[in-house]
């Protein structure tokens, strides 16, 4: 069986934890090999128990047979965590998907070679939060930092649009403006309305990248896991705006889990559709109205000069309100004295399916109580 055959048998295999599946892919140099194995075999080469209910592996041949075929007539690329072309901070990660399917418009990207920042938020922003997303990501490329992002309505489609808008012409250069991370099969495009976008994002150079083989609808699990390849990508996390029960706050969770850095913008703070925005920032997170202010929080200088947001934020810098829905009192790239630098502490918690700002606030105490800040 030729290797991105059996890799991809391998990944059917969802039962099985990552490094599991490279050694089933290890295993299964032919057909006989694979259609040979059972339940009580694979979890000997697991080392562990397996619930497994039902294993057909002729099934999973035909599957696997079927991905490839779709992968190779689409032009999708099959990058697994052994390669050299895998990103190395996705790699590091608690728990790193064992493939990623990629699309890319000019298929030359390497995508292991990309340091970018992730820009996620509410579905349903206010116009105000909506185009600080987009400047800030606009800001971010022109500084070449690809964002990276959902492709969810909202402030996910915010993000991609601002990073096109500052995209070198696509016959004009190798920047990467934007990575779409999607929650379904990368042969499809979800929500179908963002197909045109999705059109715009592989003409300008960018990627969609899924872990799902083609043809796995949407599913409510598969956002929160999409959501930590979102995190797992980038040295560190934008909460634009995001309500108190929101999808981009277990987007934070995860960066948090995994040491990464997670900052706020100040204008994504206005009534409940930012109650999560702001007890973050109440937490401690920096907050950032710009490019440069996310630039300077890294110790990373900035080129040349750009525009910014400068809507006033309406409060006083180095300080945020959390108490009133409608309060939106931060300040800009600074921090009060005394107040931690967010940077989690990798802690390898299981993954609920939803997120609270109570429970990433709680996560935030915990780390500040084992002095796992940087100050």
């Amino acid at each position: 069986m030729e290797r991105a055959l059996r890799r991809a048998v391998a990944h059917r295999m969802r039962f099985l934890r990552t490094a599991e599946k490279q050694r089933v892919c290890d295993l299964i140099e032919d057909r006989r090999t694979l259609l040979s194995l059972n339940c009580d075999e694979l979890s000997k080469l697991a080392g562990r128990p397996l619930r497994v209910t039902r294993f057909n592996p002729g099934e999973l041949l035909n599957e696997a047979e079927q991905d490839v075929a779709i992968c190779e007539r689409m032009g999708i690329r099959l990058v697994c965590t052994d390669d050299e072309s895998y990103p190395p901070l996705l790699r590091e990660t608690y728990a790193p998907p064992y493939l990623l399917f990629v699309r890319d418009g000019k298929q030359t990207t390497a995508l292991g070679s990309l340091k970018a920042a992730a820009i996620v938020g509410t579905r349903g922003p206010d116009a105000r939060a909506e185009a600080a997303a987009r400047e800030l990501a606009a800001g971010l490329v022109r500084q070449g930092v690809p964002v990276v992002s959902g492709l969810a309505v909202g402030i996910d489609a915010a993000a991609h649009r601002g990073a096109l808008d500052a995209a070198w012409d696509a016959d004009g250069g190798e920047t990467v403006p934007t990575i779409a991370v999607l929650g379904n099969g990368i042969d499809e495009i979800y929500p179908r309305g963002h197909k045109r976008l999705a059109g715009r994002i592989l003409r300008a150079g960018g990627l969609l990248v899924s872990e799902y083989p083609p043809g796995i609808p949407p599913a409510r699990y598969t956002f929160p896991e999409r959501n930590r390849i979102i995190a797992g990508l980038c040295s560190w996390t934008v909460i634009v705006q995001a309500p108190f029960r929101s999808g981009a706050l277990i987007t934070a969770d995860h960066a948090l889990d995994e040491g990464r850095e997670v900052l706020v913008h100040g204008h994504g703070f206005r009534g409940e559709r930012g109650a999560g925005t702001r007890a973050l920032a109440g937490e401690g997170a920096p907050v950032v109205l710009s490019a440069r202010h996310v630039l300077e929080e890294e110790g990373r200088p900035c080129s040349e000069e750009f525009s910014e947001f400068h809507e006033p934020c309406g409060g006083v810098a180095g300080s945020v309100s959390t108490g009133s829905a409608g309060s939106s009192n931060a300040g800009a790239g600074t921090r009060s004295a005394g107040t931690p630098r967010i940077s989690g502490a990798r802690m390898r918690a299981p993954r609920s399916g939803q997120a609270t700002a109570s429970a990433v606030g709680r996560r935030l105490e915990r780390r500040k109580e084992r002095g796992l800040f940087d100050e």
